[in-house]
């Protein structure tokens, strides 16, 4: 009954759709995958299948016992992701794999994660996952550079004709 019990609650927070960035703000797919742009306490790797890059798989490691945080899956849990960081499936504490599918999610059985991952991707001789490295975070687009009035730079037109009359200090 315990089992089923979580796995609907899993069920329901997958169909909720990929979260991650506030409403009205865009996240470029990188930042999803980086410590500042997802859920805390979650590794994002790289699933290489047969050397071939097939998507991502968001672990959901323990969360610290003075930390109160609340997050989509619980501990144990992943998340699979396609190339786009969107949610494709996700595989339960107990290994139960479950594919994204039109009006809710489908299960493949209970696996070990690599097993069921091969079975998720539809076979493949081996699955390697990369962990990502954090990268820097991303630095606010500077707004465009209007010419400062009185800089070195570009003088107007009629400005430097004056100063350019042959004669260098007066």
């Amino acid at each position: 009954m315990r089992v089923l019990a979580v796995a609907s609650l899993l069920a329901v927070a997958a169909c909720s759709g990929p979260g991650g960035t506030e409403p009205g703000t865009t996240a470029h797919p990188s930042d999803v995958a980086q410590p500042w742009g997802r859920e805390p306490y979650t590794r994002t790797s790289e699933i290489e299948i047969d050397g071939k890059l097939v998507g991502y798989l968001v672990e959901y490691q323990p969360i610290p016992a003075a930390v109160d945080v609340e997050r989509r899956f619980p501990t144990g849990s992943y998340r699979i992701q396609g190339l786009d960081f969107d949610d494709v499936g996700f595989i339960t504490p107990r290994g139960a794999v479950y594919r994204h599918v039109q009006g809710g999610s489908t299960s493949l059985g209970s696996w070990p994660l690599e097993e069921g991952l091969r079975a998720f991707y539809g076979g493949g001789a081996r699955i390697r996952l990369v962990p990502l490295a954090p990268a820097p975070p991303r630095k606010p687009a500077a707004p465009a550079a209007e010419p400062k009035e009185g800089s070195e730079g570009e003088k107007p037109a009629d400005e430097g004709s004056e100063d350019s009359g042959g004669t260098s200090g007066g």
